[in-house]
């Protein structure tokens, strides 16, 4: 029989506005972009962290008390992605001819996709304080103190240091009684990660060369704005900060890579 922890017995709601334009316009530049406002809400989550990080729920006697954001709960979406025939060289408003001058400064294009998120709910936890009760999956949550800001003073602050700053007041917590749950639901959407900002942007050109043959040449520009994404929170583990453990709340790594540039040359026949 499976245990209770790893029944189906869980219920998610996703309702969403989702909005998606797109337009090819005559001035050659192609543009497609998207946003969705939503609200994913469960009082399970999974056990499996491909497809969540909440590790079902701590109290699955009670799911009104476990019903919150889900940790895939992005509120915010926007996404853009566009191609633009930069107008020069033959067939295009400028320079419409040929010759050595349309081979170098004719036929480029500039595509970009670019990405804006708000940050995802945490699963803030605690030590285990109810021991060893059949169906439940071995972690907890803390007491929430009514009244005292979850956040720390630094959080969203436009000063956030990660080397020395935590996101979370630790006077907001506190740790429950002996064989209790704590009041704090599984996943926490008041204090989020940090949002996710993303440009990647590409340079291209095509040459036609004898014999039917092509020269292609791009210039890759990955994050190329070079932003900083703030990784998960350190704890316990990785991704899920447990209060009471050191560095409750601190930034355990950058989730993105730094700006990378790169060149390619394809020859096609």
């Amino acid at each position: 029989r499976l245990l209770p922890l790893s029944e189906g017995v869980a219920t998610s709601t996703y309702n969403a506005l989702q909005i998606k334009v797109e337009k090819r316009f005559s001035g050659g530049l192609t543009l497609l972009a998207s946003y969705a406002w939503s609200k994913t809400l469960t009082d399970g989550g999974s056990l499996s962290s491909v497809f969540s990080s909440e590790f079902g729920a701590n109290n699955v006697w009670n799911a009104k008390t476990q019903k919150a954001y889900g940790y895939e709960d992005i509120p915010n979406l926007a996404s853009i992605a566009c191609v633009y025939d930069l107008p020069v060289g033959r067939g295009r408003r400028f320079m419409n001819h040929g010759g050595v001058a349309n081979q170098i400064i004719g036929g480029w294009k500039i595509s970009g996709i670019q990405a804006y998120q708000g940050g995802r709910p945490q699963n803030v936890e605690a030590p285990i304080t109810y021991g060893n009760l059949e169906g439940l999956d071995g972690f907890n949550t803390p007491n929430l103190i009514t009244g005292v800001p979850m956040a720390s003073a630094t959080d969203r602050s436009g000063h956030f240091d990660p080397a020395v700053d935590s996101q979370f007041n630790n006077a907001a917590f506190a740790f429950p009684c002996q064989f209790c749950f704590g009041t704090l639901t599984p996943t926490e959407g008041r204090v989020r990660d940090f949002p996710y900002f993303d440009e990647d942007f590409s340079l291209i050109k095509e040459w036609d060369l004898p014999e039917s043959w092509k020269l292609d040449f791009r210039a890759d520009f990955v994050n190329a704005f070079n932003r900083v994404q703030f990784g998960d929170n350190a704890g316990a583990y990785a991704s899920e900060p447990v209060f009471g453990y050191p560095g409750f709340g601190m930034i355990g790594n950058q989730e993105n890579i730094p700006r990378v540039i790169q060149f390619g040359l394809r020859l096609k026949w």
